[in-house]
Order: structure tokens, then sequence, then C-alpha cells
């Protein structure tokens, strides 16, 4: 008999926390972040190779999701520079003062920025004017994505395409708060905390899909169904 493999391709998004940093290599009068530490949650024995993390262009509120991509891809036609977008929206401080930002990875030398922020002016896109930020706390971070996972056990999915990350589906759902609390909840009943954790939804008719993202490149199968049961009971 041949069992059928489940996947899950649509639309979403996901939520996590992170320190950021401000960058100088920028327009004028403009604000960049770049992620200090990503998967804040994960510690390996060796070192996370990557010269340049998630770097983050502010722009002012009026600008959708379709007017990020839309002008995104007149931005990658004009120039010869390597890099992929995500619409994202982060929140900073206890007052959760929240930004809309275009989130760039895939980036080579930081003097690109300047080169990518000029075309996405010039394709329309107006940034937010030089503020001041709370980055004494780590950010609150919403990314949309596109998914396409696909189905390795019963409710526990893989990114084929990103090794190390694993998808766990849980049936409730909530804020941030809920989700920070639930995982703490988790590693304090779980045999070891390192790995880090973020919260996904897809979105689906009438309804969402939602799972927490796992990053652990040396989490093994009977550990995810673990981590699965524990979410779920917590949630």
């Amino acid at each position: 008999m041949t069992t059928m493999t489940q996947t899950i391709v649509g639309a979403g998004s996901i939520t996590k926390k992170e320190k950021l940093r401000e960058l100088n290599t920028k327009l004028f009068n403009t604000t960049v972040l770049e992620v200090q530490e990503p998967y804040p949650g994960y510690f390996s024995d060796i070192p996370m190779i990557q010269s340049i993390n998630s770097v983050f262009l502010l722009v002012q509120d009026k600008f959708y999701p379709e007017c990020i991509l839309r002008a995104s891809s007149r931005v990658k036609a004009s120039l010869n520079v390597k890099f992929d977008v995500a619409y994202s929206r982060l929140s900073f401080g206890v007052n959760r003062d929240t930004h809309i930002a275009i989130r760039l990875v895939d980036l080579k030398k930081y003097e690109d920025i300047k080169l990518i922020q000029q075309a996405f002016s010039d394709a329309g896109i107006e940034f937010e004017p030089e503020i001041k930020l709370d980055l004494s706390l780590p950010v609150i971070i919403n990314i949309n994505r596109v998914f396409s996972l696909t189905e390795v056990s019963d409710g526990i999915y893989k990114n084929v395409e990103m090794p190390g990350m694993s998808y766990l589906l849980f049936d409730k759902g909530g804020n941030w708060d809920w989700f920070e609390k639930m995982t703490i909840k988790v590693k304090n009943n779980f045999h070891r905390r390192n790995f880090d954790a973020a919260h996904g939804v897809i979105f689906r008719k009438g309804s969402l899909i939602e799972m927490v993202r796992i990053f652990d490149d040396r989490i093994g199968d009977e550990e995810l169904i673990a981590l699965k049961k524990l979410y779920n009971l917590y949630s």
C-alpha cells in the first residue's frame, strides 16, 4: 500500500523575538536594523557562519504587503544584487511601538543596502525618517512567508530547503505573549532547552493552521514528537 505524503502550501507568517542593532550603512535620514543573533534559543558548539543576518528597512506604514512585493520585483530587475524580500512588522519596547519594514535576507555586502534602498525609493517606496527606537529589549518580529512544508510524521512537517527547521502543528492559537509563556512551560518540562521556537500560522479559508517553528539541526524525530505533545498540552 502506497502512503501519500501530505504537503501544506500557503501564505502565512512567522512571529519571533530577537535583538536588533542599528546599521549606519544606509541612505541619509532612514532607519536600518540588523538581527544581532539569529535563532537566540539555539546554542551550538559550532558557531553559525553568517556574515550578514536579516536586515530591516523601516518604511512608512501606508505601504501594504502587495506594494512591497510589487516594488521588489522592479528592484530585483534593476540591480545585479542577490537578496530576498519579505514584508514585516516590528514591535519595540514595553509599549509594542509597531513599525512596517522590508526584511532583506541573503545579502553578501553591507554596501548593497544603500543601492537597494535607492532602488526601492525609485520604485515609489517611502522610508520612515530616522527615529529613536528602544533597542534595549528584544523586538517582536512578524514576517510574511509563503510556506511549502512536507509531513514527516503526524502533525510534524519539514521545509526541505531549510535543514534544521521543523514545524509542529497544534490545536489552539494566541498572541506572542501567550506563545512565549507556553514555550517557557514546554522548555521547563523537556529534557533539554537547546532549541529556538517561533510562532507560525498559515492562512486557510475561514481558519488558520497554528504551528510552532523549531530550529535545531540536531533534534531527533522522537524529540519532535515529544515536543508536539507538550505544545498541545500547554496550548
